[in-house]
């Protein structure tokens, strides 16, 4: 009889385990950014959600008031007047409508008060304020809402 058999030993040797964990390193950094592009799709997505509803709401303002867009009303000497977000608070069933998804300014949420102007919109008041709908000479080409810093500081 000859020398018995060799057994090899169940198990990964240490080379096998760190070749497995660097591939897995490899696939994850290569992922990791696709997640991080999803986030910010999904984002977007959200914001323009809201953009929707609130111009869905100044619609539903315009026809319940004669056709005229919403009022957006302020003193720069005092803080009297009413915000359009007051006005358009009744047509807006969620909160959360008023800030973007993508702003990093977390205080832009807006308070339910007419002098809080802290929201992620902004609402085109210098051509649209109190305008008939009629009045409009290019509706496709007038913008109503944007992105906005949302903030008085701009104001103040």
């Amino acid at each position: 009889m000859g020398p018995a058999p060799r057994r090899r030993p169940s198990g990964f040797t240490l080379i096998e385990l760190l070749v497995v964990i660097a591939i897995i390193a490899i696939l994850a950094g290569m992922l990791f950014p696709v997640f991080a592009q999803s986030r910010e799709a999904a984002r977007k997505t959200g914001c323009l959600s809201n953009a929707k509803q609130l111009i869905t709401a100044v619609n539903m303002y315009a026809q319940d008031n004669d056709e005229t867009l919403p009022h957006q009303h302020f003193d720069l000497l005092s803080i009297v007047g009413a915000s359009w977000m007051y006005e358009l608070d009744p047509y807006i069933r969620n909160g959360g409508v008023w800030k973007c998804p993508s702003d990093p300014n977390p205080q832009n949420t807006w308070d339910g008060t007419t002098t809080d102007t802290s929201v992620s919109y902004g609402y085109n008041f210098m051509f649209l304020n109190s305008t008939s709908l009629a009045a409009i000479a290019k509706p496709s080409e007038t913008i109503a809402l944007m992105d906005s810093a949302g903030t008085d500081q701009e104001f103040g």
